[in-house]
């Protein structure tokens, strides 16, 4: 209702929770990294549950910036800790992408690019463009919990002061069977390490 009338966003982060949903909208003023709800969930992960390491099966187009750094920061740090940590990208900065190959390399995750050129132009033409995250494990004080992040929202700065995004997570067993399902068939058509540079008239974005 407020987005109808066209009145300006606050501070407050607008939530709303049906049992096993919860649905936020965006953007929120003047949020940084201590208030990001992707970081306040994120920092519920722990990584030993009562069904084994906690994994994560993360499917993210487009990440860069501050927040997409802060953010890969915290998984890393999850890594680090025992959880097993499986990304397929559509887009990253090149300089956060070089993290993550350094991470991959030690061993810490795994790390899939999914972008393809179809039809040998030098320019990508196929690449997730999905935003989501598979958790299993421990999350809060459930140590068997199952379920699905997603939404709209790139992890970009932009997508959670300035978009019009929401993002919906859904606590169910049968719907992290399905989006991991999709992860890996995706996977199935990514690579773990590409060189690419955009030919002349390319748009990476």
């Amino acid at each position: 209702r407020l987005m109808t009338q066209q009145k300006r966003a606050g501070r407050k982060l607008v939530q709303l929770k049906d049992g096993p949903f919860t649905t936020r909208i965006f953007p929120m003023i003047g949020v940084g990294k201590r208030r990001d709800p992707l970081m306040r969930d994120l920092r519920k992960i722990r990584c030993s549950s009562a069904i084994g390491r906690t994994s994560l099966h993360i499917q993210q187009f487009w990440w860069n910036g501050h927040r997409g750094n802060y953010i890969w920061d915290k998984i890393r740090r999850l890594a680090q800790n025992g959880c097993r940590v499986k990304i397929i990208f559509g887009a990253v900065d090149s300089r956060l992408l070089a993290r993550m190959k350094d991470a991959r390399r030690a061993g810490l995750i795994e790390l899939w690019d999914s972008r393809v050129d179809t039809n040998g132009d030098g320019c990508v033409n196929t690449r997730t463009h999905m935003k989501a995250v598979a958790v299993r494990g421990t999350y809060g004080k459930n140590r068997r919990y199952h379920g699905v992040w997603t939404g709209t929202a790139n992890w970009a700065t932009g997508s959670l002061t300035r978009g019009d995004e929401n993002t919906l997570n859904v606590r169910s067993g049968s719907l992290w069977r399905r989006y991991v399902a999709y992860w890996n068939t995706v996977r199935n058509h990514s690579t773990l390490d590409r060189s690419y540079t955009p030919g002349v008239g390319c748009q990476d974005d």
